[in-house]
This record gives C-alpha cells, sequence and structure tokens, in this order.
C-alpha cells in the first residue's frame, strides 16, 4: 500500500505551500497521478483523509485525476497512448517507445481561505505550487526509479 507513504509526502507538501502562502484553512487539493504510479482512487482517499487530520487540510476535499500512460515511437516519431502492457507502437510495430507521460505526481492546485490582514475580511485563494522545470530526458531518469 504506497498510497499511504505518497498521502504523507503530499499533505507534507500542501501544509508547507499553504502556510507559506497564509492560508487559514485549505479546503481543496487537486493532485494528478500518471496512471503507472498505480494509486487505487479509494485507498487514496482513506490514507489521504487519516494524513490530514490535525492540520489545517483536515476539512480539505480531494480531487484525483489519472493521466493516461503515453509514449512517443523513436522510429516513426508518433505518439500514442498505450492502455494496455503491450508496449508496442500501434502505427509503426516498434517496441523502441520513450515514456512521455504516466508516472508523474503533480499537486495540480490547492484552494483555501487566507488568513485575514489586519482590519479585514478573508478572501478566498488558488495556488498552484511551482514545479521545477525538468526536461524529458531527466523527467525519464527520475520516473526510473
Amino acid at each position: 500500500m504506497h498510497e499511504l507513504k505518497i498521502a504523507e509526502e503530499l499533505v507534507e507538501i500542501v501544509i508547507k505551500v499553504a502556510v507559506s502562502e497564509n492560508l487559514k484553512k485549505v479546503t481543496r487539493v487537486n493532485i494528478l497521478f500518471g496512471k503507472m504510479i498505480m494509486i487505487v482512487p479509494d485507498v487514496f482517499q482513506f490514507v489521504f483523509e487519516s494524513a490530514v487530520k490535525g492540520t489545517i487540510a483536515k476539512d480539505a476535499k480531494l480531487r484525483l485525476e489519472i493521466l493516461p500512460v503515453k509514449f512517443v515511437c523513436k522510429k516513426c516519431k508518433e505518439e500514442t497512448e498505450i492502455d494496455d502492457l503491450i508496449f508496442v507502437c500501434p502505427y509503426c510495430g516498434s517496441n523502441d517507445l520513450e515514456l512521455i507521460q504516466g508516472r508523474e505526481t503533480f499537486i495540480e492546485s490547492i484552494e483555501g481561505e487566507k488568513k485575514p490582514a489586519e482590519n479585514s475580511y478573508s478572501e478566498q485563494a488558488s495556488i498552484v505550487p511551482k514545479r521545477p522545470k525538468i526536461s524529458k530526458q531527466q523527467r525519464l531518469v527520475n520516473n526510473e526509479k
């Protein structure tokens, strides 16, 4: 059940971002998973709810999106989504494929209520955490671990 470890790490990031953005409460977290991460959404929902207990994200709604596996064929240069475990180019039959999507995990956005400044009111906020710029080659190397 790798969902627990992933949920704990993502909640840690969510809390750090929320605190740095002066949020008093996190109301929604939107997360993208590549299909090859093999997250079971119901299990992840359960462990996420456990991981946020006692934090400013304790009442946050979770939205998960599973991204399809995509490859580009090195032979014919066609890009394709693959749903099964047969990694063969449907255009030319080559198995010389480069993974371009399917192993990522991203916090797409964090929504919450900002702490009010003195003599003001609460406001809603939506935050998109900054992602490091990674070349396609670095991303593939890192995802093979």
